[in-house]
């Protein structure tokens, strides 16, 4: 006897076996899912180079130098906080390692061959970083002594020659390097076109850009190379420089001293012939420090962020393009910078200088 099953009898029979409990006597060991974590670190200070093997080597090699440069950057960090904390420990100072460092990046990227590449700016700015380490280490040095003692006199003149020394062997050891005004230049530049271009962030980068500048003028300016020559010739643009300098006479060195950029460039080589070039140099009241002049430009900062904020705020939601994100970027970039730099202009007129 056949029986006639519908098929919505059949599916549900089907749907039935779901329910079948199957036993099959084992322990469950699947450990329960835990929740992954993520975390992007950005500064890896080019720790992943050697997985970009089919690269061309030398920007593999550039790379594993530029790692070391920030290690002993971040060393002469920590010199730097020693010497603002016991200022009389100067002798300790490992400079000699440093200076070495440096020539020898400088020679490597003067070689006639090398000279024919292209250097990343982020190697030329790291390279700066290193002369405003050098600058920083050799104003500490420079400073009154922290710890008052019966050596503290005989401290701070052995120290002034020190720093007098260490600066005569940088400036010696770069002198011997055919072609290292070249390089020095390419720094200064660089310094300049972030600088006159607002490719910074914080003060201290800010401040960073005019240090490397001075210092850089004064190493370039020797028995062998003219900066008065270059400028000549278009290598690089003092007038600017002086333009800057004149703006902003004084920077933070380090915590809460100050450093005069245009004793750099009267200590340079052949200033005395050329003092007319400069503005900077003259004793003249600095606009830095009139607080009236700053008030305006504070104000007039001030009522275009604003209305830039308002009409962001206020226009019409729409799919954002390539422009408006760009302005965007643009705009509170500019909000960043001028935040970050209220404070040091605060600092600034509470700190004004007595020359």
């Amino acid at each position: 006897m056949t029986t006639h099953v519908t098929l919505e009898d059949a599916l549900s029979n089907v749907d039935l076996l779901e329910e079948l409990p199957l036993p099959d006597q084992q322990p469950c060991i699947e450990p329960p899912p835990s929740s992954i974590m993520y975390q992007a670190n950005f500064d890896t200070n080019f720790e992943d180079r050697n997985a970009f093997v089919t690269g061309i080597a030398r920007y593999i090699e550039q790379a594993t130098v530029h790692s070391s440069m920030n290690e002993m950057l971040e060393e002469g960090q920590e010199y730097a906080v020693m010497l603002y904390t016991w200022r009389s420990c100067s002798r300790a100072i490992p400079q000699r390692k440093a200076i070495e460092r440096f020539c020898n990046e400088v020679k490597r990227l003067c070689h006639a061959e090398r000279r024919k590449d292209f250097v990343s700016e982020a190697y030329l700015l790291t390279l700066g970083k290193f002369i405003n380490m050098f600058a920083v280490l050799d104003e500490l040095k420079n400073m009154k002594c922290s710890v008052k003692n019966d050596h503290s006199a005989y401290k701070r003149q052995s120290d002034w020659f020190e720093l007098l020394y260490s600066e005569y062997c940088l400036h010696q050891q770069l002198e011997v390097i055919p072609g290292y005004e070249e390089l020095l230049a390419d720094i200064v530049n660089i310094c300049v076109d972030y600088y006159e271009n607002k490719m910074y962030l914080t003060p201290s980068e800010k401040h960073m850009l005019l240090k490397v500048m001075g210092f850089g003028l004064y190493l370039m300016d020797g028995n062998v190379s003219n900066i008065y020559k270059l400028d000549a010739k278009k290598r690089i643009n003092l007038s600017k420089i002086d333009k800057f300098f004149k703006q902003l006479q004084v920077v933070p060195l380090f915590g809460d001293m100050q450093i005069e950029l245009a004793r750099y460039i009267k200590t340079s080589a052949h200033y005395e012939e050329n003092k007319s070039k400069w503005t900077c140099t003259q004793s003249s009241i600095s606009p830095q420090y009139n607080i009236c002049e700053q008030m305006v430009q504070i104000r007039d900062d001030h009522i275009r962020f604003i209305s830039e904020l308002a009409r962001y705020s206020n226009s019409e939601v729409r799919k954002p393009n390539e422009n408006s994100l760009k302005r965007f970027l643009k705009e509170n970039l500019f909000a960043i910078q001028t935040m970050c730099g209220l404070p040091k202009k605060g600092e600034s007129f509470l700190k004004c200088p007595s020359h």
